[in-house]
């Protein structure tokens, strides 16, 4: 199982965990996580039968410490593992998003079948979402009018990222001061930092909408009293097999419209091109996060055939990347787990075999724990 390490280690600021769950409950893999002194540290899970076991360890995979649990911990139920369809290898999914370690997350999960098309489990990613507010801030920034992206969950109208700088968008626990979960629209716009989405959200539910039911795009405007401000609103929906985003772009009107009180041709023109091509922003970023979480799932869909090897040998031939360097980074990183499943498992397949325990496939001796024990 170390071969995951240094995948994890070089993706790190994208990628939280990677895991691998199986029909039977088990779960193994790296994760990383803060320290009390906000140090990054690695961690590794073993999680079977009755046993739970974590592992402190360092970026070599040694052992530094060990926790020994004996509690049933059987993850056939969670979410990332019930969202794929077992009776289907063609079966993937993403996993709605959730807040850890105050960042928004989403997870990725691959329905795994042996030779037999038998269901033995499910791969997992976890990805940091914070790549989407540089994405949007880039974009926004592009615009030379003042543009505010927001990236939500179109089911649960949970914002997930936005243009704007230093605004909460997570839930805090009040006893605990922990992030719970991503704020709706409703929420978030209750604050005066962030009052048009509020507005927004008001105004799609006169007009008998809710996020889920508006049309694929739709536009409206706005009217902030309190700051004296009309805002044109713009919402493209992003859907791509689980993945269900709007991305909601607000433009001041009055500062794309003020310029025509000089009533010259020329500048007519030109303000029209600038309200067209700021209302285009959203819609383009719309078609390339597409086209890139399509390009992101179809590379780990491969993972499900069990054919490492001929995925590695035909990967430097077949890499067709993103544009935009966040996205970039985390495609590189699914790229570098595909090379190393490839050549671990091309050698040996033991995942398949057996009583369907992981216990055997463990990468760390009965002394090796032992020892570390003692630590």
């Amino acid at each position: 199982m170390n071969f995951l390490l240094p995948v994890l280690l070089n993706s790190q600021d994208m990628v939280s965990s990677q895991t691998f769950t199986t029909k039977y409950g088990e779960l193994w893999g790296f994760y990383t996580y803060f320290g009390s002194n906000l140090e990054t540290k690695y961690g590794m899970w073993e999680h079977y039968g009755l046993n739970s076991t974590e592992y402190e360890v360092d970026k070599l995979g040694n052992i530094i410490d060990v926790n020994f649990n004996t509690y049933p911990a059987n993850y056939t139920e969670n979410n990332w593992v019930i969202v794929v369809n077992k009776s289907d290898p063609e079966s993937s999914a993403w996993v709605a998003s959730y807040v850890w370690s105050d960042s928004v997350w989403i997870s990725h999960s691959v329905a795994l079948f042996d030779s037999q098309n038998e269901y033995v489990g499910v791969y997992t990613i976890d990805m940091i979402l914070n790549f989407i507010n540089s994405i949007l801030s880039t974009r926004s920034s592009q615009v030379s009018n003042t543009v505010i992206l927001y990236a939500v969950e179109t089911d649960s109208e949970a914002v997930i990222g936005t243009s704007k700088k230093g605004i909460q968008l997570f839930s805090i626990d009040e006893q605990t001061n922990q992030a719970t979960r991503p704020l709706t629209i409703t929420e978030l716009g209750t604050f005066n930092a962030a009052r048009e989405i509020g507005l927004f959200s008001v105004a799609i539910q006169k007009a008998k909408y809710s996020l889920k039911t508006l049309p694929d795009y739709y536009e409206l405007s706005v009217v902030d009293a309190q700051n004296g401000i009309t805002y044109l609103v713009a919402v493209k929906k992003i859907t791509w097999r689980s993945v269900n985003w709007s991305l909601i772009q607000f433009l001041d009107e009055s500062d794309v419209y003020l310029p025509i009180k000089r009533t010259n041709l020329t500048t007519i023109i030109g303000v029209c091109a600038t309200v067209g091509c700021s209302m285009l922003v959203g819609m383009l970023l719309a078609y390339w996060i597409t086209r890139d979480l399509s390009r992101i799932t179809l590379d780990l869909n491969k993972l499900k055939d069990f054919h490492f090897a001929s995925v590695y040998k035909g990967r430097n031939n077949s890499i067709k990347t993103s544009n935009i360097r966040e996205i970039f980074q985390i495609q590189s990183s699914f790229h570098a787990m595909v090379d190393a499943f490839a050549k671990s498992l091309a050698i040996n397949n033991s995942i398949t075999k057996g009583n369907g325990s992981i216990v055997s496939s463990l990468p760390y001796t009965n002394q090796q724990i032992e020892t570390s024990r003692q630590l």
